[in-house]
């Protein structure tokens, strides 16, 4: 990373704690899917337990970083959200780290983790949903990134309002990011090394591109343990089962120790 990155990644401007909890033990980093921004984990931090603060990435391109250009490599976006947390200072002693990504998201929290513990936090657990383990090949994958194609997709999975697509200038927005993120996926090579943070798999029953079959190698990507819970629900069950997700990254916070280090 150049020093102009380094200075514009450590803005902050790349975390949303809607609500804070300056007293709570653990800040959990909720990482959003393709195309998708911190406003998807919204309502969120108001059901989580005291003990638990929430922050959800921002990734550039998107609502109030429209004007930033698009970053379309997941290395990239970890080094972001890796500088952005030394600067807010969530990487300080005394306070544990668990880190959330749904899809996309789930590979960018990977890498963010394995960034943390080359500096020594080492996060209190990973959870990944909805997304094979890095180096697996995926069900579903676009092969070309026309407006035509993402929109089919966006249509496909029901992730976006059919109403924001129809809308012109929506539509460039929406596209925009999700073309980039696609890019970044199918770029994407995993970083050497395994963690060695427990990691949770998380996954819905019915999700089309993703089965329980395909988050099992994450197991080959932790020393730690591996867990996995599988949801009702298809590659967006974590809308309908919100709450039972949430019980069980509680469940699992509630139970770890103190603050861990690599």
């Amino acid at each position: 990373m150049n020093a102009r990155d380094a200075r514009r990644y450590a803005s902050g401007t790349w975390l949303r704690c809607v609500q804070p909890r300056p007293e709570a033990r653990t800040v959990l980093i909720a990482f959003p899917h393709a195309g998708g921004s911190a406003t998807f984990f919204g309502a969120w931090g108001e059901r989580l337990p005291p003990t638990v603060e929430l922050t959800a990435v921002q990734y550039p391109g998107r609502l109030d970083r429209l004007r930033e250009p698009c970053v379309d490599d997941v290395h990239r976006l970890a080094d972001g959200v890796l500088a952005a947390l030394r600067t807010r200072g969530c990487t300080a002693a005394g306070r544990r780290v668990a880190l959330l990504g749904h899809s996309m998201g789930a590979v960018v929290a990977y890498e963010t983790a394995l960034r943390l513990e080359g500096l020594g936090v080492r996060p209190v657990a990973t959870f990944v949903s909805s997304h094979p383990a890095p180096g697996r090949p995926r069900r579903s994958a676009l092969t070309e990134f026309t407006d035509h194609a993402l929109i089919a997709e966006l249509r496909r999975l029901g992730a976006t309002p059919a109403a924001l697509i129809n809308e012109p200038d929506a539509r460039t927005a929406v596209l925009a990011g999700l073309r980039s993120d696609y890019r970044a996926v199918a770029r994407y090579r995993p970083s050497p090394g395994r963690l060695s943070t427990p990691v949770v798999a998380l996954v819905g029953a019915d999700d089309p591109d993703v089965t329980p079959d395909d988050m099992r190698p994450w197991t080959e990507r932790t020393t730690g343990p591996m867990t996995l819970h599988v949801f009702p629900g298809d590659h967006f069950y974590l809308t309908p089962q919100r709450d039972a997700v949430l019980r069980a990254a509680t469940a699992y916070l509630d139970g770890a120790g103190a603050p861990p280090r690599a």
